[in-house]
């Protein structure tokens, strides 16, 4: 705990909440909010993007990120409470989260016009997809900044809002554990060029291991799916 891989934990995690719950209210499946802001308010002032002199209005449903934030910034605050550096670590990250999720909201508009016309857009907000706040947050991993205790005569860049920190380096698992045993043996990795680099260049073992699956979906009026289950083949890679 309180590693750069726990701050990216923590920040992944509050963002895919607070996504959750901003596409959750604007698809009207919770009481508690519903359409974000701009969804269906007129203006003669277009919304940033959209020159003032194009025709436009709100329209659709803009996913209500302030709704996604408020809860998960309450959910984080009772879980976190309290003044020690590792949890205000994890209420920074926490936060960092959130910003980073923010930060790929989007406008979007659709045209509306004869024959293909953009004689008048209905605009919305949009969350962009959750991978992609995640690359961002895998980024600010591959940079994330020590948190030091106040009063430190420790020299170090002082963190921003939007940063990951840490309180403790990243675990050497290259380095043998307590029982001198590597501590990536057994690690599962994805494919060979991956693995040379999770296994510490120590090698790794191929398996093909059998898999049922669902195949052949049908689709029967009105209205079920039938499939039928193949067995399917796939190699499996882990450490050595």
């Amino acid at each position: 705990a309180g590693s750069p891989e726990t701050a990216f934990v923590y920040a992944l995690h509050s963002a895919g909440v607070a996504h959750s719950v901003a596409r959750a209210c604007a698809a009207g499946r919770l009481r508690e909010c519903s359409c974000g802001p701009g969804s269906t308010t007129s203006s003669s002032a277009g919304p940033s993007g959209v020159s003032q002199q194009d025709a436009w209005r709100w329209g659709g449903c803009s996913d209500d990120v302030r709704a996604g934030l408020r809860g998960r910034r309450a959910a984080a605050a009772a879980r976190a409470a309290g003044r020690t550096l590792r949890r205000a670590a994890n209420l920074h990250n926490l936060k960092a989260g959130r910003l980073a999720l923010s930060g790929k909201v989007r406008l979007r508009c659709r045209c509306h016009g004869v024959s293909g016309s953009c004689g008048l857009r209905s605009c919305w907000r949009s969350l962009g997809p959750l991978a992609a706040v995640g690359r961002v947050l895998r980024d600010k991993y591959r940079r994330s900044v020590p948190l030091l205790q106040r009063g430190s005569r420790a020299n170090g860049p002082r963190p921003r809002a939007s940063d990951l920190v840490h309180v403790r380096p990243s675990a050497d698992v290259c380095r043998p554990g307590p029982e001198g045993v590597p501590v990536s043996r057994g690690r599962p990795c994805r494919e060979p060029r991956t693995c040379d680099r999770l296994c510490c260049g120590r090698g790794f073992e191929t398996r093909t291991v059998r898999r049922l699956q669902r195949c052949r979906c049908r689709f029967h009026w009105c209205c079920y799916v039938t499939c039928d289950v193949c067995e399917t083949r796939m190699k499996t890679y882990s450490c050595r």
